[in-house]
């Protein structure tokens, strides 16, 4: 499948409105050399994951393991991550995107290409290159690390930009209508046919036949083209072989083989054909790991064959040789010097010679000397060597059967690296899962800020009036919501205060306890008083506070079920043991906290069992620091959990 221009376009519109309000770049990861995904996440709104290969970009709803480490997505997670994207642009209708990246005042430039097999390129401010797939040294330009980045020269007349009077000179050409407009207007092949069949016309209907009503109606047909593919006023189709995405196409272009499925959007559609695209690039890197050595095994077979063949061939033919001799016996020959032994010799193209007062056979590369010339002595000699061939035969067998044994092994690894790509759809988000969320003892709902703006928009979306409110004596702490409690509850009151506390500065500062209040929803006002100013993620709270002191700094990080879907929850120690299945417990300093999460998601493999034992190896590094607090952390221990069925949480947001 290969995007056209217009096609592109249609993404790009599509991605411009989902990521321009405030996403940036949290993480790049690499699918295959030629392939990046690029997390963009957002405070409040679901992550975005972009894909970016040789053949497109579009938003994905799979998850892709990395297939093939590249070095560019090394500098690109140095130079981007933590970047805001500030624009997106199209080069006219050409196949290149570049995105614009800015943290502060430094700036980056990334542009992708999606023609002659595919670049992606990062640029700084000035379009000087500092990383690049693909160099690239032709006539027209010149792509290297430190050379400024060129656009490709223009082949056309920029579709998008396409007047009637650009149509004008093609009723003086000799050319047929399809070549023509393929060769003076950047629009697509199919495209192209699809736009002369649409007018009436046929594609080798020559230019000078035509009238200037066609040349009309031919630009109009494809003016709606254009502004239909872009703007998404189009039926999509997907087009599916043995089960599998080929093709995907914004509107029936022509007969595909396969199936046609209708879907909502070509994004969609374009997600499909290339993820699959990308899974079977990865089948083929994994296989081509084994394929140099399974064929050197194959090479080796084919030699131990040969040299089977020749031996049995050899011995046959001295076995042979040696009966035509004891033959000559009973016809009266007894010695080798005897005029039938020459003529044996001759028809069997063999010598024989005195050598160092010996007599030598020569036949098949074998040489066999002997002083006695008697025949059955020769003979006899003969048939020794014969087996001894023959011996030499069941010790190839052997080699060969090792041979074959590490060949089915190397095949059946291969089949399992193969079977190891993954490409799986990402689950559908809660809405609360963009949050820090838990579950307490008493099966009431807790939900929590990540920072300022998470703060501020849980608070302002999410807040009611049955709802009570937590926030921690110390600068930096988020704030939780207690939802649709009385204010009685003492144990989960205790519990969420516990969790504030330590998500709260104080985790990070290696503190061992903090204190903690909470109010009712109606002490939180969310517009600061008249001529005052309230900072962003602030807001005012009237009334007597509820504190709770010296909360121990301590979370548990738990596997729980969900609608029968397992999850990370992190919390109170108490609420996370008794609604999940297996727990670990944490407590401030310690290590790194992407060292412990590591740490952490080994220890839950050796502990779940066989029954959970996928989903704990499937979990992402990514996925448990996002579920921590901030600051160096320790594991204190890990046990199992008291949950025995799936936790509810359900509530009135």
């Amino acid at each position: 499948m290969e995007l056209s221009g217009i096609e592109l376009r249609y993404l790009i519109n599509e991605i411009k409105k989902k990521v321009s309000n405030g996403y940036y770049v949290s993480n790049v990861y690499a699918v295959t050399r030629n392939s990046i995904v690029l997390k963009l996440h957002h405070p409040t709104e679901p992550d975005i994951m972009l894909a970016i290969s040789d053949k497109g970009i579009w938003i994905t709803k799979y998850k892709f393991d990395t297939m093939e480490e590249s070095e560019l997505t090394d500098v690109l997670r140095r130079e981007i991550v933590r970047t805001k994207i500030d624009d997106i642009q199209q080069f006219g209708s050409e196949r290149i995107v570049s995105f614009k990246f800015s943290v502060d005042s430094n700036v980056r430039n990334l542009v992708a290409e999606f023609f002659a097999g595919g670049n992606i390129i990062l640029c700084d401010e000035s379009m000087k290159i500092l990383a690049i797939l693909n160099p690239i040294d032709v006539r027209h330009r010149v792509l290297k690390v430190n050379a400024n980045y060129a656009y490709p020269p223009t082949r056309a007349v920029d579709v998008l930009e396409l007047k009637l009077e650009h149509m004008k000179p093609i009723r003086s050409s000799d050319l047929d209508v399809a070549r023509w407009t393929g060769r003076n207007i950047a629009l697509g092949k199919k495209f192209v046919e699809y736009i002369v069949k649409k007018s009436n016309l046929e594609l080798n209907t020559k230019c000078s036949d035509l009238k200037e009503e066609d040349v009309n109606r031919l630009y109009r047909n494809i003016m709606n083209l254009v502004s239909d593919v872009c703007s998404g006023k189009h039926e999509p189709i997907l087009v599916m072989k043995d089960e599998l995405a080929i093709n995907a196409s914004p509107l029936s272009l022509q007969e595909d083989q396969g199936t046609i499925e209708h879907v909502g959007s070509y994004m969609e559609a374009v997600d499909a054909v290339l993820s699959n695209y990308l899974k079977g690039v990865g089948e083929s890197v994994k296989s081509s790991e084994f394929a140099g050595k399974i064929a050197e095994l194959e090479r080796a077979i084919n030699e131990q064959d040969k040299a089977k063949a020749a031996l049995i061939d050899k011995s046959v033919f001295v076995r042979n040789f040696a009966d035509s001799l004891m033959t000559l016996t009973q016809r009266g020959a007894s010695n080798v010097d005897d005029s039938s032994v020459e003529k044996l010799l001759k028809e069997n193209n063999a010598k024989m010679y005195e050598e160092r007062g010996s007599t030598v056979l020569s036949i098949k590369d074998e040489k066999f000397s002997f002083k006695n010339a008697k025949i059955p002595s020769v003979a006899s000699l003969l048939f020794s060597r014969a087996k001894e061939l023959e011996k030499g035969t069941k010790s190839i067998d052997g080699a060969k059967k090792k041979i074959l044994k590490e060949l089915e092994s190397l095949k059946r690894r291969s089949e399992v690296a193969k079977k190891k790509i993954s490409v799986k759809q990402l689950a559908s988000k809660e809405w609360y899962e963009r949050y820090r969320w838990f579950v307490t003892i008493d099966g009431l709902f807790a939900v929590g800020g990540r920072d300022t703006s998470s703060n501020s928009a849980l608070i302002r979306r999410h807040l009611t009036d049955s709802d009570i409110v937590f926030h921690a004596e110390i600068h930096g702490s988020p704030f939780f919501i207690l939802k649709n409690a009385k204010g009685d509850e003492e144990r989960s009151i205790s519990q969420v205060a516990q969790t504030t506390a330590s998500f709260s500065r104080a985790w990070r500062e290696g503190l061992f306890t903090v204190d903690a209040y909470w109010v009712r929803a109606d002490q939180i006002k969310k517009a600061a008083p008249s001529g005052q100013y309230l900072p962003k993620g602030a807001f005012v709270i009237e009334g007597k506070r509820n504190y709770i002191k010296g909360l121990e700094l301590r979370l548990a990080i738990g596997l729980v079920k969900i609608k029968q879907t397992l999850a990370l929850m992190c919390g109170a120690p108490d609420s996370v043991k008794r609604n999940s299945l297996f727990y670990i417990l944490i407590a401030p300093n310690g290590a790194e906290v992407s060292e412990i999460a590591k740490k952490i998601k080994a220890e839950f493999v050796k502990i779940v069992g066989d029954e959970l034992s996928d989903f704990a190896k499937s979990l992402s590094v990514d996925e448990i620091i996002r579920a921590m607090p901030s600051g160096k952390t320790k594991i204190v221990y890990s046990a199992k959990g008291e949950a025995g069925a799936s936790i509810n949480v359900q509530h009135n947001d």
